[in-house]
């Protein structure tokens, strides 16, 4: 069985994080903070923990073009 991962904005530094599915706290790898799931921004759900790497890339590839800070 393959764990799968929610894809979660840290409050404090905006940052793009993963969260296990089913727990209720994340800690941000930039900052160092942890956050509720309940009240993070959640940008995906449900993504395979193979794919979460690339999603991540993904989002954070977008913010940059979009010039949001990190």
């Amino acid at each position: 069985m393959q764990l799968e991962y929610s894809i979660n904005l840290c409050r404090k530094c905006g940052s793009v994080c993963a969260a296990r599915s089913g727990a209720s706290t994340f800690g941000c790898t930039t900052c160092g903070t942890r956050n509720s799931v309940a009240k993070a921004v959640r940008l995906v759900d449900s993504v395979p923990s193979k794919d979460v790497p690339s999603t991540i890339a993904s989002y954070k590839m977008a913010m940059a073009k979009c010039g949001k800070k990190q």
